[in-house]
C-alpha cells in the first residue's frame, strides 16, 4: 500500500522494512532448513543401502537392517524416537459429517504445531510499543505490517505444496500426495495471519473514522479485502464436506480461485514485496510445464506416433460384482514403480476431469521390455465418473476408450521394502492394489528378507479372484527362494454364499482338513473355499484345472492354524479365514519378535484400519523398547489411505 498508509510497511520512510523482511525470510531459511535433513536423511539411508548389498555380496549372512556400530546403532534410535512420536493417530470419527473433522496422524499434528510456534513468533516478537516510544504513534501499524509480511511469504510455500513437481518432493523423495495436508493447514494458517493483518489496520481507521475515506483513497485496500475473501472462500471449499459433494467442479473452481488470488495479491503488495508472488507463480509454471512435458512424452508413446500410433490409449472397463471396476490399458509402452498411481482422464466422460489410481499391474522390471507392459486398475465407484464408467461397463462391456495418463506418480518405499529383514502386507479391499505389487517387487528385489507376511481383508469372496493367480504366483517363487516363512491370509468379513455343485465339490475335502487339525488339537468351524496350493500352481500354469483346497478358518484361530502349518509338513498356501483379524498382535508380533532385522509394514486401507496399525505400531515399538539398550530391531510402517 504505497501512499498515505505508508506501503506495506512504510515504504516512505523504510521505518520497519529491514526488520519485517529479515523476519519474513526466516521462514523460508527454515523450511530450507527442515528440507535439507530430510534430504540429507535419503541419502544416509540409500548409502546404507548401497553398503548393505556390497556387504551381502561378500557375507551371506548378514542382516544390513541391523545396526553394527555405534554411529548406526545412534541413528537408529533417533529414527526410532521420530516413528514412536509420530505413528499413533487417533481413531476417524465415522459420522457423515463428523468424519471430515477427524485429527490426523500425532507426526502431522507435532509438525502443525511446531509450524505455528514459528508463525506466532514471527507475528508478535518485539512488535508492541511502549508510550514512552518515539513510534508509540505507529502501535497500530506495526503489528499489522509485520503480519502482512508474515502473510505474504507464505503464499510461495502454499503453492509449492501444491504441486506434483516441486523442489521439497525432489530433494527429500516424500511424494506430493504426502504433503497436500500440509498444503491445507499452510493455507488455513494464512488466512488467519491475514485477519491480524486488516483487523489492526481497520482498528485504527474506525478509531480515527476513517474507514470511508481510506477505502476511497487506496484502491488497493479493496484488492486486500478482495484477496483475503478468496481465501476464506478456498479455505471453507477445501474442506473435505465440500471437495467430496462434487469432487469435479471443486477442482476447477479451486484453480479458478488460485488464479485470481495471485493476481489480487500482485495488485494489493508493494513492488518491494512482489517477488513472493513472482515466486509462486515460478512454482506453478514450473510445475504444469514439467507435468505437461512428462505427460506429453507418456500419451505419445515417447514419439511412437511416428510409427502410426495414436495419442493416449485405449482401455476397456469391466465391471466386477459389488460396485467395483476394473479398467486395463493395453500395450502401454509405460514403465512405473511398484505402488505408485497415475491420473485418469477420458474425454468422453469429462473432458476436465482426471482421477488417481493406484497401478495394480506388476510393474516392470528395468530389464523387461516395455513395449508390450498391460496396465490394470481397480476402482470402488462412487457418484460421478466411476459411477457413469461403470454403467457403460454394464451396458457394453466390449466397448473401447480413448484414455490419457498423467503420471505416475507417488514415491513407495522401495529402498526401505529391499533393505528389511521381515516384511508384513496389510490391506483392505482395493487397497490390496498397493500392497500386492510391493509384495511382487520384494519377491524379486528383498534378497536379505526371512520371514514375510501378506494380509488381505476384503468383503466378499469374489473380490478374492482379483488377484489370487499372483498372490499363488507370488508363494510359488518364495518357495522356490527357499524362504520358510511366509503367510499369506485372506479374511472374508461376510458369510460365504455357495450353491450346491460348490458345497458338493468341498465336502470331501473338508473331512481331510479336518481330520489333520483336529490331530493338532484344533477346533475348526466348517468353512471352505477351493484354492490352490504352491504345487497346484505350476500345474496350473500348463493348463490343467486340479486344484487342492486350502483350510479357510474362523478369523479368531488364525493363529493357531498359522503355528499348525509347520507341523503339517506341506508348502504354504493361501489361507482364507471367515470374520475380521481380532488382534494386531496375531498378524505382526509373532514375526517383530522373530525377525533379526528391522520389520517393515506396509499397509493400504481405510484411515480407521490405518489409525490402528499406526498406533499399535507405535505401541509395540515402545513395548519392546527398539534400539533403547535392547536387542529389539526396528519397527518401519508405510501407510496409504483411500484419498488425501
Amino acid at each position: 500500500m504505497d501512499g498515505m498508509s505508508g506501503g506495506m510497511d512504510m515504504s516512505s520512510t523504510g521505518l520497519f522494512v529491514g526488520v519485517n523482511k529479515r523476519i519474513a525470510h526466516t521462514l523460508w531459511y527454515i523450511v530450507a532448513a527442515v528440507t535439507a535433513i530430510q534430504g540429507l536423511r535419503r541419502l544416509v539411508d540409500i548409502s546404507r543401502n548401497y553398503y548393505a548389498r556390497r556387504k551381502h555380496n561378500t557375507l551371506r549372512s548378514a542382516v544390513p537392517s541391523r545396526p553394527m556400530n555405534v554411529v548406526s546403532q545412534a541413528y537408529d534410535t533417533i529414527i526410532t524416537i521420530f516413528r514412536e512420536s509420530t505413528y499413533p493417530m487417533l481413531q476417524p470419527f465415522k459420522g457423515r459429517i463428523s468424519r471430515y473433522f477427524s485429527l490426523p496422524p500425532l507426526g502431522h499434528c507435532l509438525l502443525l504445531l511446531t509450524y505455528w510456534t514459528i508463525i506466532l513468533i514471527m507475528l508478535w516478537t518485539n512488535v508492541f510499543l511502549s508510550p514512552s516510544s518515539d513510534l508509540y504513534g505507529y502501535k497500530w501499524e506495526k503489528p499489522a505490517f509485520r503480519a502482512a509480511w508474515v502473510s505474504v511469504t507464505q503464499i510461495p510455500l502454499v503453492y509449492a505444496l501444491s504441486s506434483k513437481f516441486n523442489l521439497i518432493s525432489i530433494i527429500t523423495g516424500i511424494s506430493y500426495e504426502r504433503l497436500n495436508w500440509l498444503h491445507r493447514w499452510v493455507s488455513r494458517t494464512l488466512f488467519l495471519t491475514v485477519i491480524v493483518h486488516w483487523a489492526y489496520f481497520f482498528h485504527e481507521w474506525k478509531l480515527a473514522d476513517f474507514v470511508k475515506v481510506e477505502l476511497q483513497m487506496m484502491p488497493m485496500v479493496k484488492y486486500g479485502f478482495g484477496a483475503w475473501g478468496v481465501m476464506g472462500w478456498t479455505v471453507l471449499s477445501g474442506f473435505g464436506l465440500f471437495r467430496d459433494l462434487c469432487y469435479e467442479l471443486w477442482v476447477l473452481q479451486h484453480l479458478a480461485s488460485a488464479g485470481v488470488l495471485l493476481w489480487l495479491v500482485y495488485v494489493h503488495v508493494p513492488t518491494y514485496a512482489r517477488y513472493n508472488v513472482w515466486l509462486a507463480i515460478g512454482f506453478v509454471v514450473f510445475d504444469r510445464v514439467a507435468r505437461g512435458v512428462w505427460s506429453l512424452l507418456n500419451n505419445t508413446h515417447r514419439f511412437a506416433i511416428l510409427k502410426g500410433k495414436a495419442l493416449g490409449f485405449k482401455g476397456q472397463a469391466e465391471a466386477l460384482k459389488h460396485g467395483y471396476l476394473r479398467l486395463t490399458l493395453k500395450d502401454t509402452g509405460l514403465r512405473w514403480k511398484p505402488g505408485q498411481h497415475a491420473f485418469l482422464s477420458m474425454p468422453t466422460w469429462g473432458i476436465f476431469e482426471s482421477h488417481p489410481f493406484t497401478i495394480a499391474s506388476i510393474a516392470p522390471s528395468s530389464t523387461d521390455s516395455a513395449t508390450n507392459t498391460d496396465l490394470e486398475l481397480f476402482m470402488k465407484c462412487h457418484s460421478g465418473f466411476t459411477r457413469r464408467l461403470q454403467r457403460r461397463a454394464q451396458k457394453s462391456p466390449t466397448t473401447v476408450h480413448k484414455i490419457f495418463l498423467s503420471g505416475p506418480w507417488g514415491t513407495p518405499p522401495l529402498a526401505s521394502i529391499e533393505r528389511a529383514n521381515s516384511l508384513i502386507f496389510i490391506a483392505s479391499s482395493t487397497g490390496a492394489a498397493f500392497t500386492l505389487p510391493l509384495l511382487e517387487h520384494a519377491v524379486r528385489k528383498a534378497p536379505y528378507v526371512q520371514h514375510l507376511c501378506f494380509y488381505w481383508i476384503v468383503r466378499h469372496d469374489d473380490q478374492i479372484d482379483w488377484f489370487r493367480a499372483r498372490l499363488e504366483a507370488a508363494i510359488q517363487d518364495l518357495t522356490s527362494l527357499g524362504l520358510e516363512n511366509i503367510t499369506f491370509k485372506i479374511f472374508v468379513t461376510t458369510s460365504p454364499v455357495l450353491d450346491v455343485e460348490k458345497r458338493e465339490s468341498y465336502s470331501m475335502d473338508l473331512t481331510e482338513t479336518e481330520k489333520d487339525l483336529k490331530q493338532n488339537g484344533l477346533n475348526v468351524e466348517v468353512a471352505s473355499l477351493s484354492n490352490s496350493n504352491a504345487s497346484s500352481v505350476a500345474s496350473s500354469r500348463r493348463n490343467t484345472t486340479s486344484a487342492n483346497p486350502d483350510l479357510v478358518v474362523p478369523a479368531h484361530q488364525q493363529s493357531e492354524v498359522s503355528e499348525s502349518r509347520p507341523l503339517s509338513g506341506t508348502p504354504p498356501t493361501l489361507a482364507i479365514c471367515r470374520g475380521r483379524p481380532t488382534s494386531f498382535d496375531i498378524l505382526i508380533r509373532p514375526t517383530v519378535e522373530r525377525s533379526m532385522g528391522e520389520t517393515y509394514i506396509v499397509a493400504c486401507g481405510g484411515k480407521s484400519l490405518m489409525a490402528q496399525v499406526r498406533t499399535y505400531v507405535a505401541r509395540l515399538s515402545d513395548e519392546r523398547a527398539v534400539h533403547k539398550g535392547t536387542d529389539a530391531q526396528g519397527i518401519g510402517l508405510f501407510t496409504e489411505s483411500y484419498g488425501w
